[in-house]
């Protein structure tokens, strides 16, 4: 009995069991957001209602929307396409549109200068004899060519047409229908260097070759266009619109 009394005695005098305390959700959350390294956002009602509604904005409705849209950009953007073309056939139509024209030097096979006249149109550049137009010597075709400056040590500007990949730069035919040019000097077929009379020249030159050249896949399309136009004219523009309708369909061809 003694016994069981103490042995109740010490169990009375030793650390009592305590119940850990219930932490309540979010107190917990709240402690959290405050500090400690792993820190937990509850989502708020605003964030769940921007998803819903980012959900909601795909809808059948608005997609159908877009796709009407898109087609409506792409039936401008052909229309555009189209009214360029008929501008461009229209500039070819009329052989007054000369971008720039004036005397060059140009260097052939043999390393030697010959003196010729030369016609920027859009699409090609004429090169002649004399300024009467009457003694054609060659066509080249720019939408194939690069254009790049060539420094000399003589007096004067040159610059230099070429083909990329070394291809002939000249057309089969002449403005006129033409398929023998002029005598002149040998000239290279794959690029030609020019040498204009001053550097002010030169660089006009260069300026409307540039733009001639920016311009090279507006020429295709309006070759491409034209197939089925009115090319029954004899005119100089209706060759020059037959040499481009046949380079855009050999690069197709390619």
């Amino acid at each position: 009995m003694k016994e069981e009394n103490l042995f109740r005695r010490r169990f009375s005098l030793g650390p009592t069991a305590t119940t850990p305390p219930k932490i309540d959700p979010p107190a917990l959350g709240r402690n959290l957001s405050y500090g400690g390294d792993n820190e937990v956002d509850p989502i708020s009602p605003e964030s769940k209602m921007f998803i819903g509604l980012e959900k909601e904005s795909s809808s059948p409705t608005e997609k159908l929307a877009r796709k009407e849209s898109l087609k409506v950009q792409k039936k401008n953007y052909r229309q555009e396409k189209k009214r360029a073309a008929k501008e461009l056939f229209s500039a070819l139509k009329d052989p007054s549109v000369v971008i720039i024209s004036n005397w060059l030097k140009i260097r052939g096979t043999l390393k030697s200068w010959t003196k010729l006249w030369c016609a920027l149109k859009p699409g090609v550049l004429l090169i002649y004899k004399t300024p009467s137009s009457e003694h054609w010597v060659g066509t080249i075709i720019l939408n194939a060519c690069k254009l790049i400056e060539r420094p000399s040590k003589k007096d004067g500007f040159c610059f230099k047409l070429y083909h990329p990949l070394e291809k002939s730069i000249w057309a089969m035919k002449g403005p006129k229908g033409e398929t023998v040019g002029s005598i002149t000097q040998p000239l290279p077929s794959n690029y030609l260097i020019f040498r204009a009379a001053s550097e002010s020249d030169g660089r006009c030159w260069m300026d409307a070759l540039e733009l001639a050249l920016s311009c090279s896949s507006l020429y295709k399309l309006t070759a491409k266009s034209c197939r089925d136009g009115d090319l029954s004219s004899s005119s100089e523009s209706s060759h020059i619109l037959q040499i481009l309708q046949s380079t855009a369909l050999s690069d197709q061809e390619q």
